[in-house]
């Protein structure tokens, strides 16, 4: 150790060193040279010369979209485009919101509207930047009523009453021997008598249809009756033979191949049906569970591709849905997403989904399916649709109630589930606009989702509570559905000042016709509300009781 006066001295000495060698050593860095090596190590460096790399010239970036419109917390995918260098690297910045490595940007959550800016920098040449706006509207804001057109049904038996309640679209799936292997039982014979009565009803009762062209038939199947390994693992192998979740004998696994059997059958279905009969094409059912396809994406894709090419050829106003996943939550990413990645969003019209939110896990009394979960499949899907460039595309759930196995058969909470189910698929999340229509399976189904019971010939109370639903919500500008704590709401506002909302608490339930519900203080403008069977009640003292089951506040009578 120095003595205090030599410390002193010593640090002295230092910098005057430094000092008169800062010219030398600022030269010998800017160079970047062999001589850096040489000043780190202490050794003098005289007469070196900087060397300034410009960056490429002509270096130019570009922007896509440069402006946009989204919600509070919702995701849209940028591009942008490097010109003048091979480097094509960029590096993006969100002044708001946030925004990855790829350019895919999330809003920030706001109460109120902001103007967000993104810049991409291209890293050639940092100086040359390009922006873009997002305007980002309030939280929970909507700016389009309810239409009716939101509302589609499954039916299972022809010969029962049709559906009461109103209900704007019907989708062929599971209403009796119309698929491809019922209606294609050898090559080249198609039978129509079992597909023309159900096109005759919907017709008739003012819906519009969508027909799922699904099932190969046994005798086309690569697995069915004469093939080496008949698959009889299919879902419907017991009814319509071995293969039928198999791709077509004359479509090889890498989607080349004739295809001929798929097109000839997509071909006589619009010969036969006509132009305009059916509205939406559904390109199969589930392909992401191997009972219900059992072939590759690549054959998936052709198959869509050839319905796209033959369907647009005979009605150019045909809407043709991609095919649609089950398990969303997984499958949109696993699934979907490489399916949109490796073309498919191309011969795809409309996004179509099954919003099940039940699985083996979730069976009922111990551990029953929870209607909200939804919000989690909404918010993915559009994630996909956003970072594939399919989000300006409408997103259909084609497929969706409380699930077979969930074996959920409390009347009570099936209307519980089904009114939460729709509140949500309705108005959406905080992060994604709800979706554009909504199948429920189904009317008369014995086992899941049953609004009808074919044997007292009644409405069960999951139909009632649809029929509220309806109500509630057709033609209303609804805000989107959030939580606060345990307990959801969901905004409505009408013309003339009417307000109301749709309020419930995940805390509480319904069990054979005993609701569990906690008082709650709600705003005075509510004088109000209506409950799931269609009755209503005066609000008394700014309070009422929120369970399980949705509840209507209302600030004056809609009509």
């Amino acid at each position: 150790m120095l003595p205090r006066w030599s410390e002193k001295w010593w640090l002295v000495f230092v910098c005057i060193f430094f000092w008169s060698n800062a010219p030398t050593w600022a030269l010998a860095g800017i160079s970047g040279g062999p001589n850096a090596d040489a000043i780190e190590s202490g050794a003098a460096v005289e007469g070196v010369t900087p060397t300034i790399v410009p960056p490429p010239a002509g270096v130019s970036v570009s922007i896509s979209p440069a402006s946009v419109t989204i919600s509070s917390g919702a995701t849209h995918q940028f591009s942008a485009t490097v010109s003048g260098t091979d480097n094509k690297n960029v590096r993006w910045k969100a002044a708001l919101g946030t925004i990855s490595a790829q350019g895919f940007y999330i809003a920030p959550q706001s109460t109120a509207q902001v103007v967000d800016e993104i810049t991409v920098a291209a890293v050639a040449d940092a100086n040359k930047t390009a922006t873009a706006t997002i305007t980002v509207s309030a939280q929970g804001s909507v700016t389009q009523a309810i239409p009716a057109s939101f509302f589609g049904l499954h039916i299972n038996e022809l010969n029962i009453p049709w559906p009461t309640v109103p209900f704007a679209s019907y989708r062929s799936l599971d209403s009796g021997d119309i698929m491809w292997a019922d209606i294609n039982p050898q090559d080249g014979k198609y039978d129509w008598k079992h597909l023309d009565p159900w096109i005759a009803k919907a017709r008739a009762g003012g819906q519009d249809i969508m027909f799922t062209l699904f099932a190969t038939p046994s005798w086309a199947s690569s697995r069915g009756a004469k093939a080496l390994n008949p698959n009889h693992d299919c879902a419907l192998a017991s009814r319509n033979g071995p293969g039928v979740c198999d791709a077509p004998d004359d479509l090889n696994p890498d989607g080349t191949g004739t295809n001929q059997h798929w097109k000839d059958y997509v071909s006589a279905m619009i010969n036969h049906v006509g132009p305009g009969t059916v509205k939406y094409w559904e390109i199969w059912n589930e392909w992401n569970i191997a009972n219900q396809w059992n072939g590759t994406p690549a054959q998936m894709l052709r198959m869509a591709q050839d319905a796209h090419t033959i369907l647009k050829a005979a009605d150019p106003n045909a809407l043709i849905t991609s095919p649609p996943v089950v398990n969303t939550q997984l499958a949109a990413k696993n699934w979907l997403l490489p399916y949109f990645q490796a073309g498919g969003g191309e011969y795809a019209d409309i996004i179509a989904v099954h919003g099940y939110v039940s699985n083996p896990h979730t069976v009922c009394p111990e551990s029953c399916p929870v209607p909200e979960n939804v919000a989690a499949i909404l918010d993915g899907i559009r994630a996909v649709m956003a970072a594939t460039g399919q989000q300006d595309k409408p997103l259909f759930d084609t497929e969706g109630s409380w699930g077979v196995s969930s074996r959920m058969n409390d009347r009570e909470q099936q209307a519980e589930f089904t009114a939460r189910f729709y509140l949500i698929q309705l108005g959406g999340t905080t992060a994604s606009r709800g979706f554009d229509k909504f199948y429920w399976f189904g009317w008369d189904y014995s086992n899941t989702g049953e609004f009808y019971d074919p044997y007292t010939r009644k409405m069960t109370p999951a139909g009632v509570a649809y029929q509220q639903i309806y109500n509630w919500s057709k033609d209303a500008v609804m805000s989107r559905c959030a939580p606060s704590g345990t307990r959801w709401s969901c905004g409505f506002t009408r013309s003339g000042g009417y307000e109301a909302e749709a309020i419930w608490d995940t805390s509480q339930n319904c069990v054979k016709a005993t609701c569990t519900a906690l008082n709650v203080s709600v705003d005075p403008k509510y004088v109000r509300y209506r409950d799931l069977t269609g009755q209503v009640t005066p609000i008394i003292n700014n309070t009422v009781p929120v369970g399980g089951r949705p509840i209507l506040l209302e600030n004056e009578n809609p009509n």
